[in-house]
């Protein structure tokens, strides 16, 4: 799946609006994970694990820490991502 990072937002773009997201708060060495959404159609696929896991990877290469304040995040980062977390 191809994703677009812009402006503390990680997507998979659909025609008129994203398909899922997540969104991010910036800070000069953290992102603050707010909001992950998955539209219903494609729910059910790990869209949502693999938007994460990108984004723990631009993180990993820009030395950037991750706070997930998003419950699903969170969750999901506690797992298997415990050394990248704020």
């Amino acid at each position: 799946m191809q994703f677009v990072n812009y402006n503390g937002r990680l997507s998979v773009p659909g025609r008129n609006d994203d398909l899922a997201f997540i969104d991010y708060e910036e800070d000069r060495n953290t992102w603050k994970i707010t909001n992950t959404y998955v539209s219903p159609a494609l729910r059910g696929q790990g869209i949502a694990q693999q938007m994460i896991d990108e984004l723990v990877s631009l993180a990993r290469k820009q030395n950037i820490k991750i706070n997930p304040a998003c419950p699903f995040a969170e969750k999901y980062l506690k797992k298997d991502f415990m050394q990248i977390l704020n």
